[in-house]
């Protein structure tokens, strides 16, 4: 899962809405329930609550193993 410095959602380079990142990740939990794990990958320079709310989804679905990781330009 990727978040771009505007708070834009991305999965395999297609934008996403709220709503389908929580649907992804109900899936992907119920696809592989033992075994599942996200690695968020937000631009540094995006609002906190972007990330935030994958965590809380990833917590919804589930998936309590889940990594954020952060890139971008430092300012």
């Amino acid at each position: 899962m990727n978040i771009d410095h505007q708070g834009r959602y991305y999965v395999q380079g297609r934008i996403i809405s709220g709503d389908e990142v929580e649907h992804i990740l109900r899936k992907a939990a119920a696809d592989n329930p033992a075994n599942q794990s996200v690695v968020i990958r937000a631009d540094r320079r995006v609002q906190l609550d972007s990330a935030v709310f994958v965590m809380n989804a990833c917590n919804k679905a589930g998936i309590f193993n889940y990594t954020l990781t952060t890139s971008g330009e430092e300012n």
